[in-house]
């Protein structure tokens, strides 16, 4: 979530998980990431979203033609980290994102820029996160827009196809701003209090207590 925790990586570390998700949404996603000496974390990351395929369905044949068509979502991209002082960490992941329904497809670039402050008290710490902070906008293209129309009323006249053009979109952007406090440290057993705020463009704030 915050590219600056990766700061705090000592050697390497490996992350993989699966979610079984409804309506047969798979999310897979995996992360590498390594110390390089005094330059800082250098790592890599990937999401994907996929679900199975899905019937072709017209108005004509509502239960479907006979052909099928797949969806996909996949985020990826490095992170770079680094430990700024001893008490803060400042780290910026790039995000690569590509959609695809169909033969329809989107991608775009975005911009994630993280920090973190570490008080020192009952490891208290702060973060600050800005989700999608830069980023290009994303416009579907593919042979789904293509659209067969005749040149007038002369009879001896020949189809062409025309494409149309799918409007621009603009990538969701969010920041975040996070405390965690260490309420109680004993030698088997602790108990931690975090919470977040999010601010959202395109929807309502969101507040997280943990």
């Amino acid at each position: 979530w915050n590219p600056a925790g990766a700061s705090m990586i000592e050697g390497v570390d490996l992350m993989w998980s699966n979610r079984q998700y409804i309506a047969d949404i798979d999310i897979n996603y995996g992360a590498v990431a390594a110390r390089v000496g005094d330059f800082g974390v250098v790592g890599f990351s990937a999401k994907v979203l996929s679900m199975d395929d899905e019937l072709v369905r017209t108005v004509e044949l509502p239960e479907g033609t006979g052909a099928t068509f797949s969806s996909s979502f996949v985020v990826f991209g490095p992170t770079f980290a680094r430990t700024l002082t001893d008490r803060v960490s400042l780290g910026v992941t790039s995000n690569i994102i590509y959609e695809k329904i169909a033969e329809q497809a989107a991608t775009g670039v975005a911009l994630d820029v993280g920090v973190q402050y570490n008080h020192g008290w009952q490891n208290l710490t702060f973060g600050l996160v800005f989700k999608n902070l830069v980023g290009t906008k994303m416009t579907y293209d593919g042979p789904g827009f293509d659209q067969d129309a005749e040149t007038g009323d002369d009879p001896n006249s020949l189809p062409h196809t025309t494409r149309t053009r799918s409007a621009a979109f603009e990538i969701p952007s969010y920041v975040q701003m996070g405390a965690s406090y260490k309420l109680i440290q004993q030698a088997k057993n602790s108990v931690d209090v975090s919470g977040t705020f999010q601010s959202n463009n395109f929807s309502e704030d969101e507040w997280r207590v943990g």
